[in-house]
């Protein structure tokens, strides 16, 4: 550490700081300021006359004390291995600085007045980024105007100081900015300013207990590193609950002011598991708790609660931020996005345990995604490009009307629209979108129930005239019931069963992933069918009797558009062979 000498102006060496008595310097820099070369000149040093260099020293005399730390002429900047070390300790210089003088060279204070001038209060001391941590870190600042009159006190004048910056007055008062979550600290930088654009991290290393070598001419990429770097010795969600600005966001933002709005941002207590999170080549490696919230986005939870959206009726309900995360073409790979204009909600943190009832899939897992920081569009499937939450039935012959114009279909789901034939439910919801039942048309299949698994597959289920006639009991030569009940099908048939019938979640056991081929019913289960399609190329299938002597009935579930929006388009044909089934029963029952 150099300090510089209050009597003969001189700079010494020191090894360590520990033990010394110093003063030291929070100002702005100006023009002509005096650096470490010019105080190695004794013509340059008889000529500095009443600058803010000497009065400081003057002033640190008079206080008693022997050495002055001024950024300006205490640092070789031509060294940059030099720079680097003293940026990475000036946080720590400041704060065991006996006293910090504070000198604001735009304010002028009012001869007979107290406290602060009106001017204080728009001095872009109070506006720049490095002074931000030297507002922080000092015990003991005391304020002088440009013709070094005094001003106040850190603490006779905090009320003031926490009304400007948002900064409470526990942390200006001595209580450790660590206490605070790193979405409010970085809230207090989001309105200060650097001459580079390094120096906005640069400068905020010391309130993130961070450290990092010094790259001038990386821009922006400052900022992530120093995000990178604080994520590794934390694991706080608070500094991923900026509101994003843009579609083009990952989970680190390009700069504080991306947290100007989460002045109110806390952490919430300690998380369980704690598990780890870091920097991959495929993204922002991150656990996260996640429900299917629309099509091809999920809802994430952080572990960090914003109490300004807390309502009166929800302050005994503990609440968290959640964002949106939408999944791209690679499996592993997804992107914050924004919803209806929406950032992130905040959900009450009960809607996240994750519960399994009745062999159905839980509708909340916690898994570990990549979030990339920068998408490139590669030309598949625009992950910008809305996406309706549902299906569109593209099969007109479904929607048969009897001869008196009645209906011979019906549909059930959370949201129809009759004339573009688009069944959709509302965010949130999870598994079947809709069920069309056609069982009063002449069709072998009677009930088509559409949804997506927990990983935005589309399914769809088909049940024939002999998988739902089991209701009704039938009887054998002798006597006896020979239809065969509910309870004697397996979990997997069970949870198939169910999924035909009732609104629930689709199961994630026995399924068969299709693409594209031929797919027989099982002996087992005959006339219930489940078929789970690809998330991205969907579901192309023929669905074959046992004989293949039977026309196959075709599903096809692709992408589609509608309203500038993409939805899933079904089309299910040749649907109309009873008779022929019948025949084959026939000759089959007769051989």
């Amino acid at each position: 550490m150099r300090l510089l000498n209050t009597v003969n102006l001189r700079l010494e060496e020191f090894p360590n700081e520990n033990g010394l008595e110093y003063a030291i310097l929070s100002h702005r820099w100006e023009e002509n300021e005096i650096s470490f070369q010019d105080m190695q000149s004794h013509e340059a040093r008889t000529r500095m006359g009443p600058t803010k260099i000497q009065k400081c020293c003057v002033q640190a005399k008079h206080d008693g004390f022997d050495y002055v730390w001024v950024d300006t002429c205490c640092i070789d900047k031509t060294s940059s291995a030099e720079l680097t070390e003293a940026i990475n300790s000036m946080y720590r210089w400041y704060q065991s600085a006996a006293v910090c003088y504070a000198y604001l060279s735009d304010v002028q204070a009012q001869v007979g007045s107290s406290g602060a001038p009106e001017s204080f209060r728009t001095s872009a001391w109070l506006t720049r980024g490095w002074t931000l941590q030297e507002l922080l870190a000092p015990q003991n600042i005391v304020f002088y105007d440009q013709d070094w009159h005094p001003l106040g006190t850190k603490k006779s004048l905090i009320s003031v100081i926490a009304q400007i910056t948002g900064i409470e007055s526990a942390i200006l008062d001595g209580d450790s900015v660590l206490k605070c979550s790193i979405a409010q600290r970085m809230s207090w930088a989001s309105g200060r300013t650097t001459t580079r654009i390094e120096d906005v991290a640069y400068c905020l290393m010391g309130l993130f207990d961070v450290n990092m070598p010094m790259l001038y001419g990386e821009g922006e990429k400052a900022f992530l590193r120093l995000q990178e770097e604080t994520i590794r010795h934390s694991d706080e969600h608070s500094i991923f609950a900026w509101p994003a600005l843009d579609d083009r966001s990952g989970l680190l933002a390009k700069s504080p002011a991306a947290f100007a709005t989460c002045r109110h941002v806390k952490a919430l207590g300690s998380r369980e598991g704690h598990s780890a999170y870091f920097m991959t080549n495929r993204g922002l490696s991150i656990p996260l708790d996640m429900k299917p919230w629309s099509a091809d986005t999920y809802l994430a939870a952080l572990h960090c609660v914003d109490e300004s959206l807390r309502s009166e009726s929800a302050l005994n309900e503990e609440t968290c931020v959640s964002i949106f995360l939408r999944r791209l073409a690679d499996n592993d790979q997804y992107v914050r996005i924004r919803m209806k204009g929406l950032s992130f909600v905040q959900k009450e943190c009960s809607m996240w345990q994750n519960k399994q009832a009745h062999g159905v899939a839980p509708s909340t897992q916690r898994i570990t995604i990549n979030v990339r920081q920068d998408v490139i569009y590669d030309g598949g499937i625009d992950y910008l490009t809305d996406r309706i939450y549902g299906f569109r039935i593209c099969t007109p012959e479904l929607f048969e009307r009897n001869k008196n114009g009645g209906e011979l279909f019906k549909v059930s789901c959370q949201k129809w629209n009759a004339r573009e034939k688009i069944m959709t439910m509302f965010p949130g919801s999870y598994g079947t979108v809709g069920t069309l039942d056609i069982s009063k048309q002449a069709r072998v299949i009677k009930i088509i129930k559409l949804g997506f698994d927990f990983d935005f597959n589309p399914v769809c289920f088909l049940a024939e005239s002999s998988g739902i006639d089991f209701a009704k009991p039938t009887f054998n030569k002798s006597g006896q019931r020979n239809t065969r009940s509910e309870w004697q099908y397996s979990v997997e048939e069970k949870a198939q069963w169910s999924g035909i019938l009732s609104r629930t979640s689709f199961n994630i056991l026995g399924w068969n992933v299709i693409v594209a081929g031929r797919v027989r019913p099982n002996e087992h289960n005959s006339g219930l069918w489940a078929l789970k399609g690809d998330r991205i190329h969907g579901l192309e299938v023929l669905l074959e009797d046992k004989t293949g002597f039977v026309p196959e009935t075709s599903v096809v579930i692709k992408r589609g558009s509608f309203a500038g929006e993409l939805v899933w388009d079904v089309r299910i044909e040749n649907m109309r062979n009873n008779f022929i089934r019948s025949m084959r029963r026939m000759m089959a029952n007769e051989l």
